[in-house]
């Protein structure tokens, strides 16, 4: 609503005060009308109506203050549209272009940086969003961005870079939400050859003890989980992913994947009884958005099938041993 607020303004603005003259617009507030029309169409995702504004400053108002900062919508939006090549032309000319203000490079960068992950070119969107942190004045700009470098360096496998990623962010004093997936990342992409374990898990502990994570113990202890899996520690595994289990407060689907974490270990043992029940518990608690709940349901339905073969025969097995025996032994 308040998007559609922003457009009837815009709209009044330019159908009520537009002032040509000589086929000159006068009123200065015309083009940045367009744009904030332009812009409250994007977040509404009305991508081409949005494109079509964005495009309309940039063909009548080449001369204008918003020139460049249309582009770099225009080329946003494109990439929403999934129209990547023009959209990489867009970002390729920004990129290039020296007229680009200082403000707005960054922006220009780390949105370059969004169509490159949108095609999962993560290498490259790495680079791009270290120079979209590293042009940008706006601290918190700066810090996100630098988050999603972190989280581009763990997806191709870069642990270490990923982990000294984090670290930055960490140093750069973020608001407690970004500080405290900056550090269970940090520890999450431990490089099992060039860190020492130990600092990983006093890092954690310590994170135990602060008030302020009491009701994300739990996913404290799911990172813990994960480091002790790296070291090949699979008693020790299994023991923090059921002290997360047991300290969750308010994340069921933090709960609900722990218990998926225990239902694939008990699986991969062989040990289907215990796997049932723990793909049961995960299908309790798991949200139903998470990407993996499906597979969480089918696998609760046909562990529990297999489970009640495995009872029966387990049963019958039993009886006919009784059976086969003398009557003396069988009532001993």
């Amino acid at each position: 609503p308040t998007m559609d607020k922003a457009i009837e303004k815009a709209a009044k603005v330019i159908q009520e005060h537009s002032m040509m003259i000589r086929n000159e617009q006068k009123n200065t507030f015309i083009d940045d009308s367009y744009l904030l029309l332009g812009k409250a169409r994007y977040y509404k995702r009305e991508y081409l109506e949005a494109l079509e504004t964005f495009n309309y400053i940039i063909q009548q108002y080449p001369d204008s203050k918003n020139y460049e900062e249309a582009r770099y919508w225009a080329a946003r939006t494109e990439t929403a549209l999934g129209n990547y090549l023009s959209a990489k032309d867009k970002f390729e000319k920004m990129y290039r272009s020296p007229d680009v203000p200082k403000k707005l490079r960054g922006d220009v960068f780390a949105a370059y940086g969004q169509l490159e992950i949108d095609q999962k070119h993560y290498s490259i969107a790495v680079q791009l969003l270290q120079q979209a942190a590293d042009k940008t004045k706006d601290k918190n700009k700066e810090m996100r961005w630098l988050f999603i470098v972190g989280q581009l360096q763990s997806a191709v496998g870069n642990d270490y870079e990923a982990s000294q990623t984090f670290k930055k962010v960490i140093r750069k004093g973020p608001p407690y939400e970004l500080l405290f997936q900056a550090q269970l990342n940090r520890a999450r992409n431990y490089d099992v050859d060039l860190q020492d374990p130990e600092v990983v898990f006093d890092d954690l502990q310590a994170m135990l003890k602060d008030d302020k994570n009491y009701d994300n113990r739990d996913q404290i202890y799911y990172v813990m989980a994960e480091v002790a899996e790296k070291l090949d520690e699979e008693g020790l595994e299994e023991e923090y992913l059921k002290k997360s289990v047991r300290n969750s407060t308010i994340n069921n689907d933090q709960k609900g994947i722990s218990y998926l974490k225990l239902a694939e270990n008990s699986f991969e043992n062989k040990m289907y009884t215990v796997a049932a029940a723990y793909y049961d518990s995960s299908y309790s608690n798991i949200d139903d958005g998470n990407p993996r709940f499906d597979e969480v349901k089918l696998k609760k339905e046909s562990l529990g099938e297999l489970v009640k073969h495995l009872n029966t025969i387990e049963t019958q097995d039993s009886l006919q041993m009784l059976a086969a025996m003398g009557e003396k032994q069988r009532l001993k």
